[in-house]
């Protein structure tokens, strides 16, 4: 989507009256294919789709809002704080970096109930918004504070939500996190986790190389305690500017034996918000590399 706020387009109280200036001579489910499909090949048209009846503006405003990030990135919706509020039960992907003046981030985090995947820069967000949030994919820059100690007092209160939210998580990108936590915390309060990424930093030489030590060790602790593991990623953050096409993932000649195990360079936004968009993204390229290694190898997909 583009980088424009078209949030006061549907903000605007929509005419009831275009609706009989402009009568369906399609079946519904046909025409809202139609108006869908233009929506997405040109979002910039955004205003005459809205436009045109009302029921088609309902049609629209769902994907509008489907993806929505609250940060400076410039190639998706930044909507007003009044909008999210208003349609932040169409949201199902957010992506959080700055927030709106005197408004905190659980704010906006309690006005999208149906949010599934959620992509978060800043430390400083409350972690006990998330709990109440039906999340499949959660991606950390940098851990919220407290958030370990938060969910393990979530734990000790109402073991039954923390056993929902915990067992709901399937994605995780924690890009700073250490082979402590990994063995005091990640593994057991994430049963169905089958895809992992942990980053390092390119400047610390910190990937899979000869010295680092603990990436190495926190890759051989997860595929040997994780038993529903199913792909693993070790990244390093590209440099500021560099864009990532799936053509230019890289993957380190450094190789274990799991064939789950997978390095590449990515930037952390850009990824993100392909995978939001249902494009080929980091995970997308790691499960194809997977997949030729078996091939290659004869493994079956258990193993």
């Amino acid at each position: 989507m583009d980088g424009e706020d078209h949030s006061n387009l549907v903000a605007a109280p929509l005419d009831e009256n275009r609706d009989s200036r402009a009568a369906p001579s399609l079946p519904p489910e046909l025409e809202c294919e139609i108006f869908t499909m233009a929506y997405h090949q040109d979002p910039k048209n955004l205003t005459n789709l809205l436009t045109v009846s009302k029921r088609i503006a309902n049609w629209i405003i769902p994907l509008i809002y489907e993806i929505i990030a609250v940060s400076n990135y410039p190639h998706i919706n930044h909507p007003r704080l009044d909008s999210v509020q208003r349609y932040g039960h169409h949201i199902k992907h957010l992506f959080l970096s700055l927030t709106w003046e005197n408004i905190d981030e659980e704010t906006i985090l309690r006005s999208c109930p149906n949010l599934s995947n959620l992509g978060i820069w800043n430390e400083c967000i409350s972690p006990v918004a998330l709990f109440d949030l039906p999340l499949k994919r959660l991606a950390f820059r940098i851990c919220p504070i407290g958030f370990t100690s938060r969910l393990k007092n979530l734990q000790e209160m109402d073991e039954e939500k923390y056993q929902r939210w915990c067992s709901n998580i399937t994605h995780i990108t924690w890009e700073r996190i250490s082979l402590f936590v990994c063995k005091s915390f990640l593994v057991t309060a994430f049963p169905h986790l089958t895809h992992f990424l942990f980053g390092c930093r390119r400047e610390s030489a910190c990937y899979l190389g000869p010295d680092s030590q603990e990436a190495q060790a926190i890759v051989k602790y997860m595929v040997a305690s994780c038993k529903s593991l199913e792909v693993l990623v070790v990244s390093s953050e590209r440099a500021a500017g560099e864009d990532l096409t799936p053509q230019s993932s890289t993957l380190f000649g450094v190789e274990f034996e799991d064939v789950r195990v997978v390095k590449m360079i990515r930037c952390f936004v850009t990824d993100w918000v392909r995978g939001a968009r249902g494009e080929e993204d980091l995970w997308a390229v790691a499960e194809k590399t997977i997949k030729e290694r078996r091939m290659r190898t004869g493994l079956s997909e258990s193993l």
